[in-house]
């Protein structure tokens, strides 16, 4: 018999892809599945899956664009873009715990390099597009 070795979720919580995937939604008025897929790089009985877990929690619904009834979108509820944004509030409360830990010089310049390397994904996007060569 083997044995899970990971921690368990408390009821009610999501997994990380879960959450990117309720934000990524919640940003915009709908969006595509196969977007979602491509944005999520999985298949599309992947992100479906994903879909209906958070579809059955309330906080996303599925439907079928009225220009296009073969292409189903996806969009977050009321209650979805409530979630959303108290993960965002988890999330930058976490961040700003961890910050407390730095003193002024470290934080300018975390905030140096953290412009920086916006700046040079802005200039070149397919950076995180590219395929890593692992061998």
């Amino acid at each position: 018999m083997t044995m899970d070795r990971r921690p368990r979720r408390p009821e009610g919580s999501m997994t990380r892809l879960q959450g990117f995937l309720l934000l990524a939604v919640a940003d915009r008025q709908s969006m595509p599945m196969a977007d979602l897929a491509h944005l999520l790089e999985v298949g599309p009985a992947t992100v479906s899956q994903f879909v209906s877990a958070l579809e059955s929690r309330g906080w996303l619904e599925r439907y079928l664009d009225p220009e296009d009834r073969r292409r189903h979108l996806v969009r977050a509820t009321p209650v979805g873009k409530a979630v959303a944004e108290r993960t965002l509030d988890g999330r930058r409360l976490r961040m700003e715990r961890i910050l407390e830990h730095l003193s002024g010089e470290e934080r300018t310049q975390l905030v140096s390099i953290a412009q920086h390397v916006a700046e040079i994904v802005a200039s070149e996007p397919e950076l995180l597009r590219r395929p890593l060569d692992v061998e």
